[in-house]
This record gives structure tokens, C-alpha cells and sequence, in this order.
């Protein structure tokens, strides 16, 4: 039985309610019910996922992405076997799971479905003010707020999720405070919620000025001003804006002479004193090991440091100089700290290895950003070594990146990166909808900042892949991402995106040595870029080189163990290339239901001797591609080796298709 299949209308249901805005909680009638913590999660990570639905794989890995497949299984099994029991005996209905899918049940109220559904960002385009101040104040909390698993790949994923409700929140608050078209109570309402969770958005303390003067109560406007003020010089070392000291004066009725920032705080030798891009000083270890134990930990924070130096988008701060001053200068200096973030070390011995705690900790704030103990063997095992080193390196500059995330400035002028952000998540998925959703966000980016590369980077990854996922309708599609990836290259040569996205496009277009050359130059430009590795992966098979594709997309996948669905076709695709055609099934499971990887299913199963599986795909490849050929592919799949090519088109075949 499947959960939630609790039968018809009349069958002991009650109006069941679940909050994930703010402290998590179940509500059945009038009756709070408790249920395991990771059952929120999979209501959280199914609302936002498409349809509402997802694999039961890919709910399993976010669950439990630590454990081994067969931990991680029994443990799926036993929370949804938990599940059933609290539906059957309260009478509600939250999730309904199949052989392969677990998707949401329509039947319970859930407040995070409430506001995706509410289009805020359509309410706010069209100036809906009434129904929007309904919904910011009503849903003003933090998803899943103050709950965390220890779960590394889950807390990343709450992490960002959490990031872009309140993205998305912020921009409706800031929008409707400016636009002045709320109740004074309302606005003050909203504009505290904002302040709290920004102390440096001027909008929320213009608003508060304005709220508080509407009511008469000067000296509230008066207080509002002195702790933007305060708040600005203590976050940012400066005064508030122009905009913002106008209203003051224009609410106060006084004239305020502009605000002088404090003088900058002395900065250690050694690092520019610029704050165009965040600093980062990776730190010694503050535990005295045996010789052996201090070798391993320096040698891991030393190639830590080289490979963050390849990001462009913060600087490392010399090792020499970390070494001298810590994270914070002494004396009275002590508070302005010249570095923004710090990785820390500290560890024990436990026989044979060293087990090290790593936490990386914004500076200015003590606020920890991820945490992670890693384990060094003592016998020199340099592949161990690299594989922890590039797993750290991507969780740090993940863990920078979300945290250097800044809200927009105002509605109409939104920050380009955020915006680079969301295409980001929309290239996640290969749905052609989404596909073009992820182009618009990004040409709306660079209508805000045309310097930037990674931009055009994913303008160009929206054409190939548009390319690919449409079976090749037109080599126009190829020639604009080689376009735009070049763009990107001249806007920063050392941004490996640009090099990526060329890679991606000249291979399709089957220019394999020049392929190469631009994903080599890539990863050595970001050798720890997993998305990147898997586009290396397939690049490489379809050279004519399977074994070193199957070696970088296992990397790959070990940096993100929660991917992309195009890890998953890289990888089926290069077992069908070596006749693996078992292994190539049980690759592309995650993405079964994707109608793009239909037509390598079908040739899989096919090859594998299961016909029933094989006609099934089949039939969806003739469903959603009704002109599709497999003579088409001599265009479509740009292997060097032509017997590759035909290796496919003769599965395929098998399968059933013209």
C-alpha cells in the first residue's frame, strides 16, 4: 500500500496543517503531532522540487548522503514505514510514495507550498500590495528554522534553500516598503522583520522613519535613524546613504550633517586592504600533535590553501601572515577583524590517524559556517590526502558563497549575482522549461552587469544544453554557446567557467582536440569544480578515452554526491559505451522519468535483454520525439569513433525505434 492510499473522502481524515516557515510543526484538527525531524525535510525538499515530486534515490542520497547505499536504503525504508504509521493512526495524508517516486499529497496544508504558490514576485511585478503585505507578514519566518541534521550534504541543501527564501522574501519586503503602500502598523511590522534579519538594509530603516512619523511618534523615527547609523559604521565602517539620510531629514525636520566612517582598522602585512572580494586566512592547528600527525595537518591546510587560491571570486591571505596574526589583531584592535572568514583546525589521534576538526567561521560575527572532521591516515596515502583536500576546498568556497550573498539594494536594481544565482539552480534540471527560465535570469544579470563571465558562462550552458536536450534541431543553438563562452573568456580569462562552457560547445560540435584543450585549461584553472569534472567526463569518452571519463565523473560525483541529473546521463552514457549495459540502467535510475534520457534507457534495456523495459522507453522516446530517427544521431552524438555511433544506433534499434 502505498502511504497516504488511506482510502476514500469519509475515512477518519482530519484538516491537517504543516508549518515549515519558522519552527517546524504538524497540526492534525486541533492537535499538534509529533513527527521525526527528516520527515519535514522530505516535505521541505519535495515542495520545492518539480511536480512535488522526486526519486526515491535522490531523496535517499540527501538524506542520508553519508552512509553506503544499503545504510541509506534501510534507513529510508524505516522512516517512510514510520510515516505510514502516523498517517494511518491520525488521519492525515503528507506524502504518498510508489516503487520509484515519493511525491507530496495534496491533501495537508503546508505554508511553504502557500507562498511558492502565490507567485510573489508575480504579486510584486504587478503592484498586488494588499495581498503581498498579507503574505510577508504572515510568512516571516526561516525555513525549517533552527533545525539542523549534521547531515553535510542536507544542512548544505537547507543552507541554500534557505538562502532563496529569504531572497525572495527580502526583495517582496523591500519592494512594498519603498513602494509606501502599506498601513504604517503593517509597514513598521515588516520593516522590523527585515532589519532583523539585515541590520544594514537602509530600506527597513527608512520605512521604520516613515512608520513611525505617520503616527506621530517622532522620537521613534529619531531611534530608528541612530541604530541604522550605529549598525553601519559597526558592519560596514559607513555612514548610511544619501536616500537614507534625506528621509531623515525630511521626517525629522532637522538637517543632519553626513556621517564621517570611522578610520579603517591597521591591516597585518601582506594583504591588500580592499574589500572588493571577501578574505580568507586558513589558520595552524591550535592542538600540539606527534611529528607525524603535524605533517599530515600542515601538508592538508597547505594544499587547502593552493587550491583555493584558483578561485577568483575571494583571496587567500599568505600563509606567513596567518601564521603571525591569527585571525584577529591583538590590543585594541581587536574587535575589527582584517580577514573575513577562517578556517580553523584542531584534532586527535585515534591509533593509526589523525582525526581533524576543520570549521570555517566568519570572522566579524564567530558565526560558524560548516564544520567537518576528516580523518589522515598515517601511512602516506597521497590519493586519500587529495580526495579530502578537493572535498574540503569545495565545501569552503560553497560555504563562502552562500555567505557572501548580500540582499539587493532595491527591487528595480537587483544584485546581478543573486540573479546568477537562481539561473544557477533553474541549470540544475535538464526541462526545457526550466532550461529557458534560467536564460531569461541570466540575460536579466547581465542587463545589470555586463562584466561579469560566469554569466555569459551560463548563458552559453542554456544553449548547449537546449541543443542536446531538443536532439539537435539546429547548429545555431551551438554556434550562439560558443559565442557566449567566448564572451565570458575575454571578460576573465582565468575563470574556468568561460573555458568550460567552450569545452561543452566545441565538443557537440565535434571539435574534440579543441574540446580538450579548453576543459584541460579548465581544470587546471578549478581542479575541484565537480560539475566541471562531469562535463571533462563526458568529453573525454566521447574522444575516445571511456576509462579516464568513467575516473573523472567518479571524482565528480564524490565532490557532489547530491548531483545534477546530467551526472547521471554522463555516467549511463559511458557504461553503454563499454558495453556495461547493467550498470548503465542502474546509473541513469535516478533520471528515469526524464524524458531526455529516454532514448539511451531504451538502447540500455535493449542491450541488457530486458524487452518489456526496453519497449516502455521506447514508446516515451516515440511519445515525446515522434520525428526522432536514429539516423540522427551521426548528428547528435559526437564521438570520434564512429563505432561508437553505431553501437548505439543498433540498441536503439534493438529497442524498437525507426
Amino acid at each position: 500500500m502505498a502511504l497516504g492510499d488511506l482510502g476514500g473522502g469519509d475515512d477518519g481524515r482530519h484538516a491537517a496543517r504543516l508549518e515549515l516557515l519558522g519552527a517546524p510543526a504538524l497540526y492534525v484538527g486541533a492537535t499538534t503531532v509529533a513527527i521525526p525531524d527528516k520527515a519535514y525535510f522530505i516535505a521541505a525538499t519535495l515542495a520545492l522540487a518539480p511536480g512535488r515530486r522526486m526519486i526515491r534515490s535522490k531523496l535517499r542520497d540527501l538524506l542520508w548522503g553519508s552512509a553506503g547505499p544499503a545504510q541509506a536504503n534501510a534507513n529510508l525504508r524505516q522512516l517512510l514505514s514510520r510515516i505510514t504509521r502516523l498517517q494511518r493512526s491520525s488521519g492525515f495524508v503528507l506524502i504518498v510514495v510508489d516503487a520509484e517516486w515519493i511525491r507530496l499529497a495534496d491533501a495537508t496544508a503546508i505554508d511553504l507550498v502557500d507562498w511558492l504558490d502565490a507567485d510573489v514576485a508575480g504579486l510584486t511585478r504587478r503592484r498586488e500590495w494588499p495581498a503581498l503585505s498579507g503574505l510577508l507578514c504572515r510568512y516571516d519566518r526561516d525555513l525549517l528554522e533552527g533545525v539542523r541534521t549534521g547531515e553535510t550534504s542536507l544542512d548544505d541543501w537547507l543552507t541554500a534553500e534557505r538562502e532563496r527564501f529569504r531572497f525572495s522574501w527580502i526583495a517582496a519586503a523591500v519592494a512594498l516598503l519603498e513602494a509606501g503602500a502599506a498601513p504604517p502598523e503593517v509597514s513598521l511590522a515588516i520593516a522590523t522583520r527585515l532589519a532583523a534579519r539585515d541590520n544594514t538594509h537602509e530600506a527597513a530603516y527608512r520605512a521604520m522613519m516613515r512608520a513611525h512619523a505617520a503616527v506621530g511618534d517622532i522620537a521613534a523615527a529619531r531611534r530608528a535613524y541612530a541604530t541604522c547609523r550605529q549598525a553601519l559604521l559597526a558592519e560596514l565602517g559607513e555612514p548610511p546613504q544619501p536616500e537614507t539620510v534625506a528621509t531623515a531629514e525630511r521626517v525629522l525636520g532637522l538637517g543632519i550633517a553626513p556621517v564621517p566612517a570611522e578610520p579603517a582598522a591597521p591591516t597585518p602585512p601582506g594583504p591588500s586592504a580592499t574589500r572588493d572580494r571577501p578574505r580568507i586566512a586558513i589558520l595552524p592547528p591550535t592542538t600540539a600533535f606527534e611529528r607525524w600527525a603535524q605533517s599530515r595537518a600542515y601538508a592538508l591546510l597547505e594544499d587547502i590553501t593552493v587550491g583555493l587560491s584558483r578561485y577568483r571570486s575571494f583571496r587567500i591571505i599568505a600563509a606567513h601572515t596567518s601564521l603571525l596574526h591569527g585571525a584577529r589583531p591583538r590590543g585594541r584592535e581587536r574587535d575589527k577583524p582584517w580577514c573575513d572568514f577562517a578556517l580553523f583546525a584542531s584534532g586527535r589521534i585515534d591509533g593509526s590517524a589523525l582525526h581533524l576538526g576543520l570549521r570555517l567561521t566568519e570572522v566579524a560575527t564567530d558565526e560558524v559556517i560548516w564544520a567537518q572532521e576528516v580523518a589522515l591516515p598515517r601511512d602516506d596515502l597521497r590519493g586519500v590526502h587529495r580526495e579530502i583536500t578537493a572535498r574540503i576546498v569545495s565545501w569552503t568556497a560553497d560555504a563562502i558563497d552562500r555567505a557572501q550573498l548580500a540582499p539587493p539594494a532595491t527591487p528595480k536594481d537587483p544584485s546581478a549575482y543573486r540573479l546568477f544565482l537562481e539561473g544557477r539552480r533553474f541549470l540544475q534540471s535538464t526541462d526545457l522549461r526550466d532550461l529557458r527560465r534560467a536564460r531569461k535570469v541570466f540575460r536579466d544579470s547581465t542587463r545589470l552587469d555586463d562584466s561579469f563571465a560566469a554569466t555569459y558562462a551560463g548563458l552559453a550552458r542554456t544553449h548547449s544544453l537546449e541543443w542536446l536536450v531538443r536532439g539537435a534541431p539546429t547548429p545555431e543553438l551551438l554556434e550562439e554557446a560558443t559565442a557566449l563562452a567566448a564572451a565570458a573568456v575575454e571578460r576573465d580569462p582565468d575563470d574556468a567557467r568561460g573555458h568550460r562552457e567552450a569545452g561543452f560547445a566545441k565538443l557537440y560540435r565535434k571539435h574534440h582536440d579543441d574540446s580538450l584543450e579548453c576543459f584541460r585549461r579548465a581544470v587546471d584553472l578549478n581542479p575541484h569544480d565537480a560539475d566541471l569534472l562531469a562535463d571533462y567526463a563526458d568529453a573525454l569518452a566521447h574522444a575516445g578515452d571511456p576509462a579516464a571519463g568513467l575516473d573523472a565523473i567518479g571524482r565528480a560525483l564524490r565532490l557532489n554526491p547530491v548531483p545534477p541529473d546530467y551526472y547521471h546521463w554522463v555516467r549511463g552514457s559511458i557504461f553503454y559505451q563499454v558495453a556495461q549495459f547493467e550498470d548503465a540502467l542502474a546509473a541513469l535510475s535516478p533520471v528515469a522519468r526524464n524524458p531526455a534520457t529516454a532514448r539511451l534507457l531504451a538502447a540500455s534495456a535493449a542491450r541488457a535483454g530486458d524487452r518489456e523495459a526496453a519497449e516502455r522507453y521506447a514508446r516515451a522516446v516515440r511519445e515525446t520525439f515522434p520525428d526522432f530517427r536514429t539516423e540522427q544521431l551521426w548528428n547528435i552524438v559526437p564521438n570520434r569513433n564512429s563505432d561508437d555511433t553505431r553501437n548505439l544506433i543498433d540498441g536503439l534499434r534493438a529497442a524498437g525505434l525507426p
